[in-house]
């Protein structure tokens, strides 16, 4: 199944979909590489990558979580950019929004004006997470450097 679109879309269980539209898009027990929705709920699923005003999601993992608010309970994410995240028993690689708030929040990089809940965080100030960026680019940088000049020899 290579896509899948409509006014309200409900993904059946086993499913593997690489690009669901729809306003409202429900996925349960499913493979999706990306969800564009104005509504999307994932329930024990896995995605690429979701593009909702509202997004929810329950016991899934997914790459990159993008909306005006999200809501993501017991699962995983690499990426959160929301104005408003509400997380609970939640991991995620990195969070920016304009609040957070939840409970039992672990992540890696941390940028909101406002957190409510309990959040462990391996880099919570912005000029960390600022001199790490930029020690990660100049790494990538100068691996690209080398990669090149053997090239030419």
């Amino acid at each position: 199944m290579t896509g899948i679109s409509g006014d309200s879309t409900t993904g059946e269980s086993g499913n593997y979909a690489e690009e669901v539209r729809a306003e409202q898009a429900h996925v349960a027990q499913s493979v999706v590489g990306k969800v564009i929705a104005d509504s999307a709920a994932l329930h024990q699923s896995c995605v690429g990558s979701i593009v909702a005003e509202r997004a929810e999601l329950h016991q899934s993992a997914a790459l990159t979580v993008q909306g005006d608010s999200v809501a993501v309970e017991q699962s995983a994410a690499a990426a959160v950019r929301a104005g408003e995240a509400r997380l609970q028993d939640t991991v995620a690689g990195m969070i920016a929004a304009g609040s957070v708030s939840g409970g039992e929040i672990c992540c890696g990089i941390l940028q909101a004006e406002r957190v409510e809940g309990n959040v462990t965080c391996l880099l919570d100030k912005w000029w960390i997470a600022a001199v790490g960026g930029a020690a990660i680019g100049a790494g990538f940088a100068l691996t690209e450097l080398l990669l090149r000049s053997r090239r030419r020899n």
